[in-house]
């Protein structure tokens, strides 16, 4: 999943990961966890854009 096109569904992927054998969930989670910060990180904060930040 690229950057520029954020999970639709966050539930969805959860419920994903959760039909998963219970010894592909850990990684599978840690995925989700990498995802999400990489996006957060990206996000800036209110009315701030990428090119606003150092």
């Amino acid at each position: 999943m690229s950057e520029q096109s954020p999970r639709p569904d966050l539930l969805s992927a959860i419920e994903v990961i959760e039909d998963q054998p219970l010894a592909s969930r850990a990684d599978a989670y840690a995925g989700l966890h990498e995802e999400l910060t990489r996006l957060l990180d990206g996000a800036g904060g209110i009315g701030e854009t990428r090119r606003d930040r150092p």
